[in-house]
């Protein structure tokens, strides 16, 4: 076998492919696993989900990639995951607010997340910094799907483009709403413990005045 400085330099590759090759594989996987995700919850295509299920779809694609990143030896990786919550979209309310904060999700006029805005969400709490790269991995993704749902991604970005440039700012975000959902279960939870009591005092005062 040849050692590495008997092989030519022309058919060694650039220095360090191997390890921008390995990265790559590791984002290639991401995206596909977050692709794969979202077809799940959204097998039409719409390429909408309604808010709660589409925090459950950031959160699970989060926990993936941190997972895989672990496997490769990234510990600190393998303790966020193992932090990060499981639930069903019924129990958002229940979600502590430290795991929603970070989630910039623009939700439009119909309560619903786009599958862009979900994607751009995942890449950026997984890197922790916006990389302008990433929407190269997400072409490099596109590129081997079939054309319908390519195309319609395609048309996602346009109207992304779109929406930002009709002041994005304005649009409510996830965290504000779960915030909302909280506060609105919170007033339900004393009402009912208040309409509770009140039937059991109710009760007692009917029961004495039975035995009196």
């Amino acid at each position: 076998m040849e050692s590495p400085e008997t092989v030519p330099a022309a058919d060694r590759g650039p220095p360090h492919s191997h390890a921008k090759e390995g990265k790559g594989e590791k984002e290639t996987e991401i995206l596909e696993y977050c692709l794969k995700l979202w077809k799940e919850r959204d097998p039409d295509l719409t390429l909408r989900l309604p808010m709660a299920e589409a925090v459950v779809y950031v959160t699970d694609a989060v926990k993936f990639g941190l997972e895989l990143q672990s496997r490769q030896g990234e510990d600190v990786h393998a303790r966020k995951a193992a932090a990060v919550p499981k639930f069903g979209s019924a129990m958002i309310t229940q979600v502590p607010m430290k795991f929603i904060r970070p989630m910039d999700l623009p939700v439009d006029a119909a309560g619903e997340v786009s599958f862009l805005s979900a994607l751009l969400q995942v890449l950026k709490l997984l890197c922790h910094k916006w990389d302008p790269d990433l929407m190269v991995e997400i072409d490099d993704v596109e590129e081997g799907l079939d054309p319908m749902v390519a195309e319609k991604l395609k048309m996602e970005k346009i109207l992304q483009i779109k929406h930002r440039v009709l002041k994005a700012d304005r649009s409510a975000f996830v965290k504000d709403h779960v915030a909302a959902l909280k506060i609105q279960r919170i007033i339900r939870d004393r009402r009912a413990a208040k309409s509770l009591a009140a039937r059991r005092a109710g009760q007692r005062h009917s029961f004495q005045d039975q035995v009196s």
